[in-house]
């Protein structure tokens, strides 16, 4: 199972982004679309590309990109490992799916597409030593 890291060590340098892209293998994908023209769906195919499993969640379709869908993180099994939570949701919408990963309790990084952050998001994962990258591109990370 992925260490947990802080937002601290994340800010501090002593974990970047690269590194969490990196070491993961499972990428569920909150807000995952199966419209092309979105870029949820573009960075999905893509992240497939790359060799991720990604995990859709998204209550409104059966399956995206040839992966089961589920209509939130709590449906996925427990049996099932997830890396990274991906999330592709309005702002308002972010800290509910933060308690959605402490309801499972599993520690994993959260990812914030850019423009679904916001500070009671961050302040939730300080507050609950949550992981969480916000305001960066999956597609777009320092790798060393």
């Amino acid at each position: 199972m992925t260490q947990l890291k802080t937002v601290n060590e994340v800010e501090s340098g002593q974990l970047d982004s690269g590194q969490i892209l990196q070491n993961a293998k499972v990428i569920a994908v909150i807000g995952a679309s199966n419209k092309t023209d979105r870029f949820s769906y573009k960075a999905s195919r893509q992240l497939q590309r790359q060799g991720y499993q990604i995990i859709p969640i998204n209550p409104n379709v059966q399956e995206i990109l040839g992966e089961k869908a589920y209509p939130s993180l709590l449906d996925v099994p427990a049996s099932k490992h997830i890396d990274i939570a991906l999330i592709f949701r309005k702002s308002e919408e972010t800290v509910s799916h933060l308690q959605e990963l402490m309801r499972r309790d599993i520690h994993i990084t959260a990812w914030l597409a850019s423009g679904t952050g916001s500070p009671s998001a961050e302040l939730f994962a300080k507050q609950n030593q949550l992981c969480l990258i916000a305001d960066r591109c999956i597609m777009i990370t320092d790798e060393e």
